[in-house]
C-alpha cells in the first residue's frame, strides 16, 4: 500500500546544525559549544514565554491509606538498627519509607523500611529515647510531582467533584498542627514545597492525610523534555521492514540506555542521514523505546523499509509544538547565538525584532479552537470543571 507521509520530529542535532550553517561557524570546539548553549537557552526560554497548550498535562494519582494495625516499640539505640521502630501483629506498608509515624500527638518521619516489621526513623526527627509498646498510625502526606512539573491548576477529588484548597507552605504547616493527631477520609487542602530528599525536586503535600486510598488529579504545565543527547552516529545498523528490532551491524555502533526516548533516523545507504534540509534526508525515523545494551534496541513503530547495514543517527527530540512554536524557537536560538558571539548591536537588535514577531505569531497559532474558551482558560490560571450549558 501507499505509505503516508510522516511529520518530521526535529532534533537537538538539527537545531545545532542549523545555527552552525546560518552563522557559518565550525561544528567543533568553542563554536560548537556556543551553538549548543544557544539552543539549550532558547529551548528553556521559549517554554516560559507563554502558557503553551502543548505543555499542559493531566496527572491522576492514587493516595495511600493510613495504617495502624498492631503496636510498635521504639528502640533509640543498641538494637539491630539505630532508631528502630518494631511492629508487632502487622506489616509495614511497602512504601513505609515515604511516610510518617504518629505516636500520640508527635509525628516522626520514617527513614528506611528494613523489613516487614522494622522501620527506622530519621536521625533529626525521632523521640530521642526508647518508647514502650504503644498504638500508632502510619500515614503518607507527601507525593512526588511529575518529573517535568512546572505549575499546577488546582487539585481535584473526582469522586465528589471537589477542589481542595491551596495553601502556602506556611499556612499548610499551621493547618497541620490543627489536624494534629488524625488522618481523615476527606483531604481538605494541599501545598507544594521542596522535597528535602532530592535536589531540584518538588512534592505535593495533602492534609489531612487520607485514611483510605483515594484518586486525586490535577492539570499542570510541564517543562519540555531535556536535551541531553546531541548526536550519536557511529557505525551502521540493521532493521527489517515491519519489525521493531534494530541491531548493530558493525563499525562500532554501541547503544546505551540514555538513548531511550531519543529520535533514531535511518539511511538507505551507509551514509549518516540528515534532516529534510540536509544532503542525505533520512529514509524514516522512529523513537527509541528500549535499549538492550549494547548492540540492540527496540523502536516505537514498525520500520518502513529494510536497512541491511545503513547509516543512522540518534538525537533528542525538540519537545515542542512544531506547528505553533518552531519558528519562534529558531528565532530565539539565533538571537541567543548572536549575543554569545558578541555580534554587532544592530544585528542583535534586528534579531530581537524578528524573534518578537515570531513569538507573537506563535502565541496566536497556539489557539487550537475557534470556540470561545473564556470559561476554561488555563492561560489565566483558571480551571473550571463544570460548565453550565444553560447559560448563553
Amino acid at each position: 500500500g501507499t505509505l503516508m507521509a510522516e511529520r518530521t520530529l526535529w532534533t537537538y542535532a538539527d537545531a545545532v546544525d542549523r545555527l552552525c550553517d546560518l552563522f557559518e561557524i565550525n561544528e567543533a570546539g568553542r563554536q560548537l559549544r556556543s551553538a549548543k548553549d544557544a539552543v539549550l537557552t532558547a529551548y528553556n526560554d521559549i517554554a516560559n514565554r507563554h502558557p503553551w497548550k502543548y505543555y499542559k498535562r493531566r496527572f491522576p494519582f492514587r493516595t495511600e491509606a493510613s495504617y495502624s494495625t498492631g503496636t510498635v516499640v521504639f528502640t533509640f539505640t543498641g538494637g539491630a538498627y539505630e532508631r528502630m521502630l518494631t511492629l508487632s501483629a502487622g506489616t509495614w506498608p511497602a512504601n513505609a519509607a515515604f511516610g510518617v509515624v504518629r505516636l500520640g500527638q508527635n509525628h516522626w518521619q520514617v527513614d528506611e523500611r528494613k523489613s516487614n516489621t522494622v522501620v527506622t526513623l530519621k536521625a533529626e526527627n525521632n523521640p530521642g529515647a526508647n518508647v514502650a509498646s504503644t498504638s500508632y498510625e502510619w500515614y503518607r502526606e507527601a507525593y512526588p510531582l511529575p518529573a517535568l512539573f512546572r505549575r499546577e491548576y488546582g487539585l481535584i477529588a473526582p469522586a465528589d467533584r471537589r477542589e481542595l484548597v491551596h495553601l502556602s507552605p506556611e499556612q499548610w504547616l499551621q493547618s497541620r498542627r490543627a489536624y494534629g493527631d488524625a488522618s481523615s477520609s476527606i483531604p481538605q487542602f494541599y501545598t507544594i514545597l521542596n522535597d528535602a530528599e532530592y535536589y531540584d525536586t518538588m512534592q505535593l503535600v495533602i492534609g489531612p492525610p487520607t485514611s483510605s486510598a483515594l484518586t486525586l488529579e490535577f492539570a499542570y504545565d510541564a517543562y519540555p523534555r531535556p536535551l541531553l543527547i546531541h548526536e550519536y552516529a557511529t557505525g551502521t545498523v540493521s532493521v527489517t521492514i515491519n519489525t521493531t528490532a534494530v541491531t548493530s551491524a558493525g563499525g562500532g555502533a554501541v547503544f546505551i540506555s540514555a538513548y531511550e526516548g531519543s529520535v533514531i533516523r535511518f539511511s538507505s545507504t551507509t551514509t549518516v542521514p540528515t534532516s529534510p534540509r540536509g544532503t542525505n534526508p533520512y529514509a524514516f525515523q522512529r523513537i527509541v523505546s528500549v535499549v538492550t545494551p549494547s548492540t540492540s534496541l527496540t523502536i516505537d513503530g514498525a520500520a518502513l523499509s529494510t536497512v541491511g547495514s545503513g547509516g543512522f543517527t540518534i538525537s533528542d527530540p525538540l519537545d515542542l509544538d512544531s506547528g505553533a512554536m518552531l519558528t519562534a524557537f529558531w528565532r530565539a536560538s539565533e538571537l541567543e547565538l548572536a549575543q554569545l558571539l558578541d555580534n554587532s548591536e544592530a544585528d542583535v537588535r534586528r534579531r530581537e525584532q524578528r524573534f518578537a514577531r515570531a513569538l507573537h505569531l506563535a502565541q496566536d497559532s497556539d489557539r487550537k479552537s475557534d470556540a470561545m474558551d473564556f470559561l476554561n482558560s488555563w492561560d489565566d490560571g483558571l480551571l473550571i470543571g463544570d460548565v453550565d450549558t444553560g447559560h448563553s
